[in-house]
């Protein structure tokens, strides 16, 4: 299984994410952040939702993201 560097520190990934999606997480400055988007993208892949509620507060980050996975039918 492949072991991710995040921050200086190891992390194992529950599946693999679409190439666009590890570049961005990987280009991550803050790797509290990088963590936490790969979890959450792991575990939106891990159960594919047809349709994604976003609050809309940041910088737009996840719902760029969303848009790279095509069961998403709804943002």
């Amino acid at each position: 299984m492949k072991v991710c560097a995040i921050g200086g520190k190891r992390y194992t990934p529950l599946m693999s994410l679409p190439s666009t999606l590890e570049y961005r997480i990987n280009a991550e400055v803050d790797p509290a952040f990088a963590l936490r988007a790969r979890y959450i993208l792991e575990r939106v892949q891990a159960l594919k939702p047809k349709h994604v509620l976003d609050a809309g507060c940041g910088r737009g980050f996840y719902v760029s993201s969303f848009c790279q996975f095509d069961f998403i039918q709804k943002i």
